[in-house]
């Protein structure tokens, strides 16, 4: 399953061609690990999480996506650059995002 949201900003005006942000949330380490194929981080498997996808740009949240555990998220964004975050355990991302084109950030969120 994939959640979803796509953003445009201004209707009446045309808008530039987006582009798609897309990803999941994911945890490592710790002894309930059961790790998740694909995902890695320092060489240890990482196991999708549910929470919520914050993207900002300039300090402003442009959208905000709730994911369940095992899901993606998939954001439609004009290009620009943009902060991508999913709680304060999880280090933050930015992005450099262009026109057309997918990028795909996993947030990790690794335990000691």
């Amino acid at each position: 399953m994939m959640a979803g949201l796509t953003l445009l900003a201004g209707c009446s005006a045309p808008t530039a061609a987006l582009g798609e942000l897309t990803g999941g949330i994911y945890i490592c380490g710790g002894i309930s690990d059961r790790g998740c194929p694909g995902v890695t981080t320092n060489g240890e498997l990482a196991r999708p999480v549910s929470g919520t996808v914050v993207v900002s740009a300039s300090g402003h949240t442009v959208a905000r996506v709730q994911v369940r555990e095992g899901e993606t998220y998939r954001v439609g964004l004009q290009p620009g650059t943009y902060t991508v975050s999913a709680g304060s355990q999880v280090p933050k991302v930015r992005v450099l995002f262009e026109a057309g084109k997918t990028t795909t950030v996993n947030l990790v969120d690794q335990i000691p």
